[in-house]
């Protein structure tokens, strides 16, 4: 009698599974897509790096060089309400 509660107990999580799946596929499917391109999408213009210059010798002794350096910052607090 047990092995069949927990059978039916199973069937009903993995219908609720599938019920939720096709629901966020199909009826919000759309407003999810359009709100995560919005968050993850971010244009910035980023300069060149102006290069390195070389003496003019034999050797080709470096004289300035230039070392790109990026700060990249991750918000993990930013939530935003619908």
């Amino acid at each position: 009698m047990r092995v069949y509660l927990v059978y039916i107990a199973m069937l009903l999580f993995a219908i609720l599974v599938v019920v939720q799946i096709i629901r966020v596929q199909f009826v919000e499917g759309v407003e999810l897509k359009h709100e995560a391109e919005t968050m993850t999408l971010s244009m910035r213009t980023i300069e060149a790096p102006r290069g390195n210059i070389y003496a003019d010798n034999d050797r080709k002794t470096s004289l300035a060089l230039s070392v790109p350096r990026y700060r990249v910052y991750m918000d993990l607090n930013d939530c935003r309400e619908p």
